[in-house]
C-alpha cells in the first residue's frame, strides 16, 4: 500500500530510517527528481530538484494497520499524510509507473516531461537562454523551432530545460 507524506526536508534521512524501524520491514521510498544544468559565471552548475517539493511516496505492506498508522503520523519528519490514500491506490500507482517510465538512466525525469504545445509562450530554465521567454512555433521529432525576441531559432529538444508560462 502506497502512502504520500508530506516531510522536513532537513530530516528526510531521519525520517525514512524512523519508518523502516515502525515497520520492521523493507520500505520503498519514491521520489521523481529532476537534474537541471545551469550556467553561471561561465561554469556548468547541476543542481537537483525534487518535483513533488517535499512530498515522498512511501510503500509498505503494513500500512494497512491503522495502528501502525497513528504511530507513523507523528514520525519525526513527517508533516502530515495525505488523506484519501485508500481509495486512490491505483492512482498513485499510475502516478509513479508513469514517471519511473520518464526516468533516464541515472533516475532523473527527463527534462521536459510536459507535452509541448505550438504557439504557447515557455521560459528556458538552463542553458545560455536562461530567464528568457519564448514561444514554440513548430516541433519536430528531435528539435523546434522557437521565436526568441523576434529571432526564429532551431533547437534541439534535450539540449534544454524550460517550462511552461
Amino acid at each position: 500500500m502506497w502512502l504520500i507524506f508530506k516531510i522536513d526536508e532537513k530530516k528526510t534521512n531521519f525520517f525514512k530510517k524512523e519508518i523502516c524501524l515502525n515497520t520492521n520491514s523493507e520500505t520503498i521510498f519514491y521520489t521523481p527528481k529532476i537534474l537541471i544544468n545551469r550556467y553561471s559565471k561561465n561554469k556548468l552548475i547541476k543542481k537537483e530538484f525534487k518535483v513533488l517539493g517535499d512530498y515522498i511516496f512511501c510503500h509498505n505492506k503494513k500500512f494497512s494497520n491503522l495502528k501502525l498508522l497513528s504511530i507513523l503520523k507523528y514520525t519525526k519528519g513527517c508533516k502530515y499524510i495525505l488523506n484519501g490514500f485508500l481509495s486512490s491506490q491505483n492512482e498513485i500507482n499510475n502516478f509513479i509507473q508513469n514517471f519511473r517510465k520518464l526516468e533516464n538512466k541515472d533516475g532523473y525525469v527527463a527534462d521536459n516531461f510536459y507535452a509541448l504545445k505550438e504557439k504557447l509562450k515557455y521560459k528556458f530554465k538552463s542553458g545560455p537562454f536562461t530567464d528568457q521567454m519564448f514561444k514554440i512555433l513548430k516541433i519536430q521529432k528531435k528539435t523546434f523551432e522557437i521565436l526568441l525576441s523576434n529571432f526564429k531559432i532551431t533547437l534541439r529538444k534535450e539540449n534544454f530545460l524550460f517550462e511552461p508560462l
